[in-house]
């Protein structure tokens, strides 16, 4: 379990980066110092900084969820039209053969 004591906190600012001309925004976490050292052992084990880490993380997270919801929709509608080609089918009708 992990624990929830005195944690480890991030300002949250907007850093201006001039090369990119853009603005990149900046989150709070607040991590128990367990979380933390776990945070930053996988970090250092992947030569990565702790911000990398746990940007990667919540991204991919995001992209699983939307993965989810596509596969959703495509099985609903695969329930309603289980029609199936072949590899081969699918090149002929497309003139791809």
């Amino acid at each position: 379990m992990v624990d929830a004591r005195p944690c480890a906190t991030y300002n949250v600012r907007q850093v201006f980066t001039l090369y990119e001309r853009s603005i990149m925004a900046s989150a709070t976490i607040r991590l128990s110092e367990e979380e933390k050292r776990y945070i930053e052992t996988y970090a250092k084990q992947k030569r990565r900084s702790m911000s990398d880490v746990i940007k990667l993380a919540i991204m991919d997270k995001i992209e699983d969820e939307y993965d989810l919801i596509a596969y959703d929709k495509a099985m609903e509608e695969h329930r309603k039209d289980p029609t199936t080609y072949s590899l081969s089918e699918v090149k002929e009708r497309h003139g791809l053969a």
